[in-house]
C-alpha cells in the first residue's frame, strides 16, 4: 500500500484541504472521531466518502455520495473497506456519480441554510409565545 498511497501525517487545515482536493475519494476509518467535520469537508470537495457506519458524522453519507461500512462484524471492517476502495477504483463511472452526489449532498450542510432554519425556528417560537400571552 505504501507504494500507492502518500501518508502525510498531521497537516495544518489549509494544507490538508489542498491535499484533499487532489484526491479521488475520502476514507474515514476512525471509530473515535465522533464529531469529525472532515466528512462534510470531503463531500464539499466532491469526494465520494467511504466510512464506517458508526456514530459521529456517518449519517451525512448516503448511497448518493458514498459507501458506509457496517460494523456488525468488526473482523470484516478492514476487508470491507478494501473492497469498497477496489469497487470505486474498478468503476470510474460509479466514482464520478458519487462525486456529483457528494457535491449535491454537501449543500444540505451549508451555514446559510442552517442560519435560515434557525431563524425560522426562532420566529415560530416567538409567534407561539406571543399567541400565548
Amino acid at each position: 500500500m505504501n507504494s500507492r498511497c502518500i501518508w502525510y501525517g498531521w497537516l495544518p487545515k489549509d494544507q490538508a484541504i489542498k491535499v484533499m482536493k487532489q484526491g479521488h475519494l475520502f476514507v474515514m476509518t476512525s471509530l473515535k472521531d465522533l464529531t469529525s467535520t472532515v466528512i462534510i469537508e470531503a463531500i464539499s470537495l466532491a469526494l465520494p466518502v467511504i466510512t464506517i457506519d458508526h456514530c459521529g458524522f456517518s449519517h451525512v453519507i448516503n448511497k448518493t455520495c458514498g459507501i458506509k461500512i457496517p460494523i456488525a462484524k468488526p473482523s470484516n471492517i478492514t476487508t470491507d473497506i478494501a473492497l469498497a476502495i477496489q469497487k470505486l477504483y474498478d468503476n470510474e463511472t460509479l466514482r464520478q456519480q458519487l462525486s456529483i452526489g457528494a457535491q449535491q449532498r454537501s449543500k444540505d450542510f451549508q451555514w446559510r441554510d442552517k442560519v435560515h432554519k434557525l431563524k425560522q425556528h426562532y420566529t415560530q417560537l416567538l409567534d407561539e409565545n406571543t399567541a400565548c400571552s
